[in-house]
């Protein structure tokens, strides 16, 4: 999906915090973890910090222990993320300022027993609107969320509709939550039965395209297993209308 029927520019359009994080907090924090990730979404989130002024700031409340009130932190040193481990198809873990933070899907965050039942009708109704929505967690709280929209490529609609009419099958492949993509689909014009969800790891994209896809030579179709380590599909062609990643 991303980069292919969208822009793969995607921009941070919300941001909903918890407790006393702010939105400039809860972007630094992000940022902080995501800057040296290379996925469109992290780009996003450092670029909203930027043009905040705060990317580099850290600003992040102070831990508090207590009925002490937390206080903010100059805005010098900059915030320094350690330990940064990225969970393919479900979020990112790591330590800001001695602070260990998680930021990914709703499932991700409860695998570290954090509930985001304060902030789940926000997020759906951001996922209803065809956003991608990613939670953060700080100590094991719920801190906040934000909202990352990709617009559309202009003309993919037409693009994907005047495929269809020449009979070729249109499949979006995304890791994207199953709202979130059936709200992008339909604006595309994609049916059900041609979305496929929870594509998480470049194995996984292989696996899903494999069967559907002949790319490249004969002789590499003959070496399939050599290729890729998995059994030949029974492939079919495909017009490929993108050079994107999921």
């Amino acid at each position: 999906k991303t980069g292919t029927v969208t822009e793969g520019a995607p921009q941070v359009t919300d941001v909903r915090t918890q407790g006393d994080w702010t939105d400039d907090t809860l972007l630094a924090l992000a940022a902080a973890l995501e800057r040296d990730s290379e996925h469109p979404l992290a780009h996003a989130v450092v670029q909203a910090a930027e043009a905040r002024g705060v990317a580099a700031a850290s600003a992040l409340p102070a831990a508090t222990g207590g009925d002490t009130p937390p206080v903010a932190r100059p805005a010098a040193p900059p915030a320094v993320a350690e330990h940064a481990q990225a969970v393919a198809g479900k979020g990112l873990q790591g330590v800001v300022d001695g602070r260990s933070v998680l930021i990914g899907t709703a499932a991700f965050l409860a695998e570290w027993s954090v509930p985001v039942t304060p902030l789940a009708d926000e997020a759906s109704t951001l996922a209803d609107a065809g956003r991608t929505v990613s939670f953060v967690a700080v100590d094991g709280a719920l801190a906040g969320l934000f909202a990352v929209s990709d617009p559309l490529r202009a003309g993919a609609r037409e693009t994907i509709a005047a495929l269809r009419a020449d009979g070729r099958r249109v499949v979006m492949l995304t890791g994207d939550t199953e709202q979130t993509a059936r709200a992008v689909a339909e604006s595309l014009g994609i049916v059900d039965g041609d979305l496929r969800l929870d594509v998480a790891r470049p194995s996984t994209v292989l696996r899903r395209t494999s069967t559907l896809v002949l790319a490249g030579s004969r002789e590499q179709l003959d070496r399939y297993d050599e290729l890729f380590g998995v059994d030949r599909p029974a492939v079919a062609p495909v017009v490929i209308i993108g050079g994107g990643r999921v």
